[in-house]
């Protein structure tokens, strides 16, 4: 004994054949990072520039690439201590022009 399901679909409904959606992605050619490109993102990053304005200064990056690189070359932590020192350097600049 096997058990076979039968859906049960109403006539009306069985005129209609459903037709398949093509999904199409598309992606540019692929451009790996170079060094430099990677230290421009730190300092771009560090002066607080945001992916959008990263991207469109790398040219032919976007958002999401710039997201990515951040992550996969593990800079994140490079670029915080690089704005405390833009920021520590700023203070005392501040502090000296004020005594």
């Amino acid at each position: 004994m096997s058990l076979v399901f039968i859906p049960k679909i109403a006539e009306s409904f069985r005129d209609e054949e459903i037709e398949e959606k093509k999904v199409l992605t598309v992606r540019g050619p692929y451009k790996p990072w170079t060094m430099q490109e990677i230290n421009t993102l730190k300092e771009l990053r560090s002066i607080g520039c945001s992916y959008r304005e990263c991207g469109e200064l790398l040219e032919g990056r976007t958002k999401a690439t710039i997201v990515t690189a951040l992550e996969y070359y593990k800079v994140v932590s490079d670029i915080k201590i690089k704005r405390k020192q833009l920021i520590n350097s700023i203070m005392e600049k501040s502090h000296e022009h004020s005594i």
